[in-house]
């Protein structure tokens, strides 16, 4: 029996408002599965710090 088939079998004998807070519980673990992400990506403790160009292919000429 796979971990997955032992966690349903155990859920399954559990009272529907458990099951619930089980559920609420895997997706606050899980915040791929509850939030939609950003499609916009940050620097994190980095941010601010450093000046990133617009084009960065500005220069590629330059570059031998």
């Amino acid at each position: 029996m796979t971990v997955q088939q032992e966690a349903i079998s155990l859920i399954d004998t559990l009272p529907e408002d458990s099951v619930r807070v089980i559920i609420e519980l895997i997706k606050r673990m899980n915040p791929s599965q509850s939030a939609p992400r950003s499609s916009k990506r940050t620097l994190g403790i980095a941010k601010g710090k450093y000046n990133i160009p617009d084009n960065i292919d500005e220069c590629n000429g330059e570059i031998v």
